[in-house]
């Protein structure tokens, strides 16, 4: 069996966007706070939660699926995402 090796800059990139959108998450949800609506540690806490759950889930499927697959479909998924 072929072993899997990981891309230090791919994972590092991956690891400082996650911390910049929880920090981003984060200033936009002490508008919450200043409301007096939802407490922030409940609605930090159900983000964060949820994201990383459904997101690690969805790169393990995605993952396991050859990449030279999604060549086929790559320009299409391009269009989705710019229209999105």
């Amino acid at each position: 069996m072929k072993k899997l090796s990981v891309d230090k800059s791919f994972l590092l990139s991956i690891i400082i966007l996650v911390i910049a959108g929880f920090v981003i998450f984060s200033s936009a949800s002490l508008g919450l706070l200043a409301k007096g609506g939802e407490l922030y540690s409940n609605a930090a806490f159900s983000q964060t939660f949820f994201g990383l759950f459904f997101g690690t889930i969805g790169a393990i499927i995605v993952s396991r699926i050859d990449y030279k697959k999604w060549r086929k479909y790559s320009f299409y998924l391009f269009i989705l995402s710019v229209i999105a």
